[in-house]
């Protein structure tokens, strides 16, 4: 039996062309009909993109009873993993768009993990030049971080995001109740984003993770990274300045990925890792206080996350020329003055270079 459903939170994301709320409880999937009421029209076509896992937990449940109460939904069922979030990916859905009769005037629900809401998101982007989207996240790292923001993409060639788009949905629903279905390996590793946050803009919210790491308040918690993110959404939504601080960890984090071929370790561990790595040579640099790295291993550490790359950084050094914060001899990197103070700044390959050569 389901519970009843509660919404907790509900915030705003409000841009310039494309406000939308961020509804966040318990049990909230219960009500999707009503909270998609108004953003398309029950005779439309509605594309329900998920993946193998999520359908059989969750979507196959929420298709059903949207059907049954009015909605047009047809289910696109993808492989689980990084593998669907490709060209091969995004051509599947595209056919499926066209045999469903997609339009403009219809709605695709992106409902899964951080690669169903890349990958959906960028098809919204792309069919037709802009079909209408939701984010249902059902991972704790999607729905604290990739359901927010419009950030939709692709990999391409190993490399991580390579081709994708800014596209904001019309809703976030985060039903907190999908994470009772969540293997700890995967919570773990939406707890390293989580991290981020604090580290980059909440030094109260880290105080909060280290006091409580036995039990934490998620519906809270998850709250105030989306209140973090929509509020540097707002003043930068083409991430081209203080939106760069959400990077913090991902430098050096995509290249573990890339070094792993995308597979071997999950993005919220490789960003732990890339958080660490950073910390380190800001302290080295004498950019960073003394001992933030100690700080971000330990609380990392205690939420059962790796700190340590299987690749030294000199080893990664030849895949940060993928990365899209790159120029021709520099990158910009995020860096922390303390925890809840972040930064962005420009360093030059070779001072990088120089600096992890001097740090082993």
């Amino acid at each position: 039996m389901s519970r009843p459903s509660l919404i907790t939170t509900r915030l705003t994301v409000d841009l310039a062309k494309a406000s939308y709320d961020i509804c966040i409880g318990q049990g909230i999937l219960n009500d999707a009909f009503g909270l998609l009421d108004g953003l398309v029209d029950p005779r439309e076509p509605v594309a329900m993109v998920t993946d193998e896992t999520v359908w059989a937990l969750h979507g196959a449940g929420l298709a059903a009873t949207l059907l049954e109460q009015g909605l047009n939904v047809t289910p696109v069922v993808m492989p689980p993993g990084e593998q669907s979030k490709s060209m091969e990916g995004l051509e599947t859905l595209f056919a499926a768009f066209s045999d469903m009769q997609i339009n403009r005037s219809s709605l695709i629900l992106a409902f899964g993990g951080g690669v169903i809401g890349d990958l959906a998101g960028f098809a919204a982007a792309s069919y037709l030049r802009g079909v209408p989207y939701v984010q249902i996240p059902t991972t704790l790292l999607a729905q604290v971080d990739a359901s927010v923001g419009g950030k939709t993409a692709i990999n391409w060639r190993q490399a991580k995001n390579q081709i994708g788009a800014f596209y904001q949905p019309r809703l976030v629903l985060i039903d907190t109740d999908t994470l009772d279905t969540l293997p700890a390996r995967e919570l773990h590793s939406g707890l390293a984003e989580v991290v981020k946050y604090a580290a980059i803009r909440s030094k109260s919210l880290f105080s909060e993770l280290q006091a409580n790491t036995d039990r934490l308040d998620l519906p809270s918690v998850i709250a105030q990274c989306c209140q973090i993110k929509a509020g540097l959404v707002e003043i930068d939504e083409l991430d081209l300045g203080d939106r760069m601080l959400l990077n913090f960890g991902h430098t050096f984090g995509h290249a573990i990925e890339q070094a792993g071929s995308l597979s071997q370790v999950r993005h919220g561990e490789a960003v732990g890792m890339g958080m660490v790595i950073a910390a380190r040579i800001g302290e080295h640099m004498e950019l960073t206080r003394q001992g933030t790295s100690d700080s971000l291993g330990m609380l990392l550490s205690a939420y059962e996350l790796p700190t340590r790359s299987p690749w030294a950084p000199a080893k990664l050094m030849p895949l940060l020329a993928s990365d899209k914060k790159s120029k021709a001899q520099s990158i910009q990197m995020v860096l922390l003055r303390e925890v809840g103070d972040a930064f962005v700044q420009q360093i030059s390959i070779a001072d990088l270079s120089r600096a992890i050569d001097e740090m082993e």
